[in-house]
């Protein structure tokens, strides 16, 4: 599709947040003219405006010829050879704030060193005490426990199967930890098919086999839920601050120590959560959120490509929290930050970066909002202004 006059405003509305409804259709019928795999790169009907199909972002920061490309006063675009690549980089530089991807012709990196993502790594500690390192951990058979099948699969799952009653008299309370390190991540299936994805630096306690009325396991730091239904057996989740009940659903919990705040949210169900200091509780809908903090429960309409961001291997910045989003960082590449005086507290951060990427990468585009630099040294991060 050429470039006219309209689509040229088209495509500055888009960068500046203020397309109309026939505007946003024009910029995506253009940028799907070309032979890239189709993506919505935005739809006010969705919350898909931070979804950028990968390969298509490594191309451009391959290919693209832009010395500068940023929103200006007088809502001027400055841009050089291929006005193709010009507008498709629109799909980088729209975000819900205010962190615009541009390429330099010095391309610099923060980090003279650099570190890896999470990768899957836990340590399973048995009702025998018994510890296992999940990583180095021998393929198949781990384990028998109370008539259930403790097993590592090929992708690095860990799986419980029941395999008979418990006539060996051992303990039908058993529990088993998994615990995630810093830069890890783990999937598990417990004995009733649920199946729980573990973050960076969590840990999940449960049984080895779910006996009596309830279903519980104790969560510390993040994990998503898939639980498995079953009516006659609620499923509860405790923390240190609240109990999330359910019969079967799909929620996320974010329980971290470090963290203000308690959320839960919830994508397919529904859910209670009661906050145990105060007694109070609240019925989650799908897309709400309950969040806990200083005290007090309160429910909101959840962002759920945000809040799913991390299991879907993405990093969304959305936030005005920067150390908060620092710390994601910090769970994720196992490395500790370190402000100097003159490090902002906070500002205002927009945009997204996979979560297979190096750090580097990630630092990179932090950086290009001029608010803050890094310097990578061992496994520390030095912020400064």
């Amino acid at each position: 599709m050429p470039i006219s006059q309209e689509l040229f405003e088209a495509i500055e509305s888009y960068i500046n947040q203020c397309a109309t409804e026939q505007e946003i259709e024009l910029v995506n019928e253009w940028y799907h003219s070309f032979d890239d795999r189709e993506v919505v790169i935005y739809s006010k009907e969705s919350n898909l405006k931070h979804k950028v199909d990968l390969m298509i972002r490594e191309r451009l920061a391959k290919t693209t010829g832009l010395s500068h490309f940023a929103q200006v006063p007088g809502k001027t675009i400055q841009m050089r050879e291929s006005i193709k690549w010009v507008a498709a980089a629109v799909v980088l530089l729209v975000s819900a704030f205010s962190l615009y991807f541009y390429k330099t012709n010095q391309d610099v990196s923060p980090t003279a060193n650099d570190i890896s993502p999470a990768k899957n790594v836990a340590q399973l500690t048995l009702a025998n005490g018994r510890k296992i390192l999940l990583s180095d951990a021998v393929k198949g058979k781990l384990d028998e426990e109370a008539g259930v099948r403790i097993e590592k699969t090929e992708n690095g799952q860990l799986v419980y199967t029941v395999i008979g009653s418990n006539n060996s008299g051992e303990n039908n309370e058993a529990f088993n930890t998994i615990e995630t390190p810093r830069g890890g991540k783990y999937k598990v299936n417990l004995p009733d098919g649920t199946q729980v994805w573990l973050n960076a630096a969590s840990s999940l306690k449960y049984p080895t086999r779910f006996t009596g009325n309830l279903r519980t396991v104790e969560l510390d730091g993040e994990a998503y839920f898939e639980v498995a239904h079953d009516k006659a057996h609620p499923f509860k989740v405790i923390t240190d601050k609240q109990i999330v009940e359910v019969l079967g659903t799909h929620f996320n919990l974010n329980s971290y120590a470090d963290e203000s705040s308690v959320k839960t949210t919830l994508l397919e169900g529904s859910v209670k959560v009661l906050e145990l200091k105060t007694k109070q509780t609240q019925l989650l809908k799908p897309g709400e959120q309950a969040v806990l903090e200083t005290g007090s429960l309160e429910v909101k309409q959840a962002d759920l490509s945000l809040e799913m961001a991390w299991k879907n291997g993405e990093f969304i910045f959305s936030s005005n929290d920067f150390r908060a989003e620092m710390r994601k960082i910090s769970r994720w590449y196992d490395v500790d930050i370190v402000y100097s005086p003159d490090a902002p507290d906070d500002f205002q951060l927009g945009g997204f970066v996979s979560r297979s990427k190096n750090i580097s990468e990630v630092l990179d585009l932090i950086e290009l909002t001029g608010k803050v630099h890094f310097k990578v040294e061992g496994r520390r991060v030095l912020v400064t202004k």
